[in-house]
């Protein structure tokens, strides 16, 4: 068989089939047989070597595959879920705070006295705090997008399709926990 192969140019079509497939994987594969049949390797243990190479490159892929969808999930519920719940759950803390740290009523001359904490007026308030949040989750967004696009596909750019959903979604669950939180804990704000 490696006798006809050589006599009639055979490793000149193994070669030339890859010109007809497109695969840099089946290029370098025939470029290997090739090379062993020229070396005069046995073609049966050539094709079984590849074949088990192919099948192990395979299962490498396959890994490689599942942890960079790992990655992406990963990257996904970090912007959509986790930072809205904890923008939401800390905006509500600002509120009630605010709420109550003005409600005191504390006497000046205590205050200069003895303690060692000072109260002051609070001068933030809670609608800069939301809009922070609300500016920070887009941006976490827009950032996360292109990060889902850099690990998934290679490229920043294929993650611009991203930024739409995450903005909307991570906003939409910014609200609805702060919603959630006021009417169960709203007893809090008096």
């Amino acid at each position: 068989m490696i006798e006809y192969i050589r006599e009639r140019g055979g490793t000149k079509a193994l070669l030339d089939m890859t010109q007809r497939i497109r695969s840099e994987r089946l290029s370098k594969t025939m470029e290997l047989v090739v090379s062993g049949l020229r070396s005069g390797g046995e073609l049966a243990s050539l094709l079984e070597q590849t074949a088990r190479n192919l099948r192990q490159q395979g299962l490498v892929d396959g890994r490689i595959r599942a942890n960079v969808m790992m990655y992406v999930i990963f990257v996904f519920a970090a912007v959509c879920f986790g930072a809205p719940l904890l923008f939401g759950l800390g905006t509500f803390l600002v509120e009630v705070l605010t709420m109550n740290l003005q409600a005191l009523d504390v006497p000046k001359t205590a205050l200069t006295t003895s303690m060692p904490i000072s109260f002051s007026e609070v001068s933030l308030g809670i609608h800069f705090v939301i809009r922070y949040s609300v500016v920070f989750l887009m941006t976490s967004s827009v950032l996360g997008s292109l990060i889902l696009g850099l690990i998934y596909k290679g490229k920043e750019r294929d993650g611009i399709k991203f930024i739409p959903i995450l903005v909307a979604s991570s906003l939409a669950i910014f609200f609805l926990i702060r919603f959630t939180i006021r009417n169960m804990l709203g007893g809090l704000l008096g």
